[in-house]
């Protein structure tokens, strides 16, 4: 069998192997095919979060606007903005998406969507429909219901959602004070049992999910406690995120923009091997 012309690249993550074909002959231009590879199996993980099967896209719609309301009038977003928003829902989105469960819309219907209002007598440019593309993905976004697992539920409180656009009853629980993980991280103890941390992270998230049953995705909000995360996963069966995973995503979407310093054999978050021809 002859072989092929073009280089292919290899990643490995997570007990995985991905293979690719750049259908590059050139070595620069593989490597740069190599690099937007990784940023795209990067961000495919970044972006698994599921939606909630039992909202329909009006109830969420509306609920995201109440939400940008309040944060207009707390100076957050401008009105104009706000309007905008306003005026782009009620005319386009809900008269075309209003019958629609979040879970359903997916290519194919924003394909429609778009064909819909894109008709000869209302031609819009490339920019106008990628701020329609936009807003039904950040409504999309708010339909997934997400719970905080924080280390000192105290010290979390409604500013601190308001201040990153989340919403504000964001369910979230805390650790225990009397917790082994208090003792260690909160007040400075010198030993840290393990276990014992990872059965009280547990403990925490079946708590945050019996009390909310319709989260879909966990967030740590605590930097210490990225490594029970696997456990939670085991133990949820939900996607968990932590500030790891903030990092890689950023990493990511710094080398699909062409920055960063990873190319062709050097490792990012998993061992990346490129440029090798068959």
């Amino acid at each position: 069998m002859e072989a092929s012309p073009y280089w292919y690249v290899r990643y490995y993550e997570d007990q995985k192997i991905y293979r690719r074909s750049t259908k590059q002959e050139n070595k620069r231009d593989a490597i740069k095919a190599a690099q937007e590879f990784f940023a795209e199996i990067k961000l495919a993980k970044m972006n698994r979060l599921p939606v909630t099967k039992r909202s329909g896209f009006e109830l969420c719609a509306r609920g995201l606007l109440k939400e940008n309301k309040a944060r207009m009038e707390r100076g957050e977003l401008s009105k104009t903005k706000q309007e905008y928003d306003e005026a782009r829902l009620e005319n386009d989105l809900l008269p075309y998406f209003k019958k629609f469960e979040v879970a359903e819309i997916d290519y194919k219907a924003l394909s429609g969507y778009l064909t819909y209002i894109n008709t000869a007598e209302r031609k819009l440019s490339t920019n106008s429909l990628k701020v329609h593309v936009s807003h039904i993905k950040t409504i999309l976004k708010y339909a997934q219901r997400i719970g905080v697992i924080t280390a000192s539920a105290r010290n979390l409180g409604q500013a601190h959602f308001a201040a990153v656009g989340a919403p504000v009853d964001t369910p979230f629980v805390g650790l225990p004070e009397d917790s082994s993980f208090a003792a260690t991280f909160l007040k400075n103890g010198l030993t840290l049992d393990r276990d014992r941390v990872e059965a009280e992270a547990v403990e925490a998230g079946r708590a945050l999910i019996g009390r909310h049953p319709d989260i879909d995705t966990v967030v740590l909000e605590c930097t210490n406690l990225p490594p029970y995360k696997p456990a939670l996963e085991r133990a949820l069966g939900l996607p968990v995120f932590d500030v790891l995973d903030l990092l890689r995503g950023f990493h990511a979407r710094l080398i699909a923009a062409g920055g960063g310093r990873t190319a062709a054999g050097e490792q990012a978050s998993g061992r990346s091997e490129t440029a090798r021809r068959r």
